[in-house]
């Protein structure tokens, strides 16, 4: 069973079927308590985070109650492990945040090969904003923050290691989806052109590595990894100025 926060707080049985949570409070729940894995949150804290100003007559008992209804309803009583004092996810490895952060550390001490591997094994686990809508909840905002934060440094991890191994193109690539990926570019146009946008990023994409084996050589040999980013301005800019000139597409009904 994995408990996944890279994206939308959700749980995959072993047969790959996504585990009904039962609604907002229980997703919550498992979602503060993977975020703090392998440490346990205590009853306070985890009732603070659940109720809010408006806590339960009992809030111990009412949070052993949602515990239990969360374990029930993924058919695991072991998946949220009791402790003094308050409650922990009992297996670490199951979080995929956790396994994402473990093998972003291994990554920092192994040779370029390696490391390549680890990177990628690491950004197939991203799905998304951690926590999903969860993201912005008070008490799971650091979590998300860091994660985040973490996330990029793998991605700007992947484009050393790639350079490292003298694929210059994919690592241009990889440096201008950095600073100009296709949700930032489908982002600023109306759903209807959003189709012709990404074909054009895509386009762009494709333009900057045709370019990286020449370029980035030359750049990496006399500034170091991070000048790939110099050039990502001018491909961006030329993307966007064509985007922008797009007409709008006729809805439909009009035609």
């Amino acid at each position: 069973m994995q408990i996944r926060v890279l994206g939308p707080i959700e749980v995959v049985t072993r047969d790959g079927r996504a585990a009904p949570l039962g609604g907002q409070r229980p997703a919550l729940l498992l979602a503060l308590l993977a975020a703090n894995a392998p440490r346990a949150l205590s009853t306070g804290r985890l009732a603070d985070a659940l109720w809010g100003d408006r806590q339960p007559v009992n809030p111990a008992a009412a949070l052993q109650s949602q515990v239990s209804r969360l374990r029930h309803r993924l058919s695991d009583p072991h998946l949220v492990e009791t402790v003094a004092g308050g409650y922990r996810v009992a297996a670490p490895g199951q979080v995929d945040g956790v396994v994402f952060e473990s093998l972003s550390a291994e990554a920092e001490g192994a040779g370029p090969r390696a490391a390549l591997q680890r990177l990628d094994a690491a950004l197939s686990l991203w799905r998304g904003s951690p926590f999903g809508d969860l993201g912005d909840h008070e008490y799971l905002r650091p979590a998300a923050a860091r994660l985040e934060e973490r996330h990029t440094l793998v991605a700007e991890g992947r484009v050393e290691a790639l350079l490292a191994l003298g694929r210059h193109g994919e690592a241009v690539g990889a440096a201008l989806a950095l600073s100009c990926g296709p949700a930032l570019a489908t982002s600023l146009y109306p759903e209807d052109q959003r189709i012709r946008v990404l074909g054009l990023y895509t386009m762009m994409f494709g333009i900057g590595s045709a370019l990286g084996p020449i370029l980035a050589g030359e750049l990496v040999q006399h500034f170091g990894w991070r000048a790939v980013f110099w050039f990502r301005a001018p491909i961006a800019l030329l993307a966007f100025s064509l985007t922008w000139s797009l007409p709008p597409s006729t809805p439909r009904g009009q035609q």
